[in-house]
């Protein structure tokens, strides 16, 4: 803990060090097995349930699901920028210092943020490309099936 008296539980300040103190680190790791996950869990609904007859697009599919993963993640990292700034305004005291709290948070977040960029990178390269990954590597042995 940073502080030794947060104010009264109803307070401001106690919910706003409240939020700050979650444990960000092991969200960053959730969501990048998560991304990684949907991408797997498309490529082998692809190859399991895709035949020349049907169509090959749970890959590419998954790379949507992937892209709009991202911009979850990317909301909930714009939501830990707009608490960074209110802790800002918080007056420094002796009793509470947040300088540490605050540069932690800001680390966090920029790991945050690369996993949101890596996720959103993938993702758009897969639902972009992915049907074509699929047919040269799966399905028909050509980047395009006739």
């Amino acid at each position: 803990m940073y502080h030794k008296d947060p104010g009264p539980p109803n307070g401001w300040k106690y919910r706003l060090l409240a939020w700050y103190q979650y444990d960000l680190p092991k969200l960053v790791v959730a969501f990048g097995f998560i991304s990684f996950g949907i991408l797997v869990a498309g490529l082998a609904l692809d190859f399991s349930h895709s035949t020349p007859e049907l169509d090959f697009t749970w890959f590419q599919r998954s790379g949507a699901v992937v892209v709009g993963w991202s911009l979850f993640i990317g909301i909930l990292e714009r939501s830990t920028a707009t608490h960074r700034s209110e802790l800002k305004g918080i007056p420094q005291t002796p009793e509470l210092d947040l300088r540490p709290l605050i540069a932690e948070k800001r680390s966090q977040a920029f790991r945050l943020s690369i996993v949101e960029a890596a996720s959103l990178l993938f993702g758009t390269l897969v639902w972009a490309f992915g049907d074509m990954i699929t047919n040269r590597f799966f399905h028909c042995g050509e980047w395009l099936c006739g």
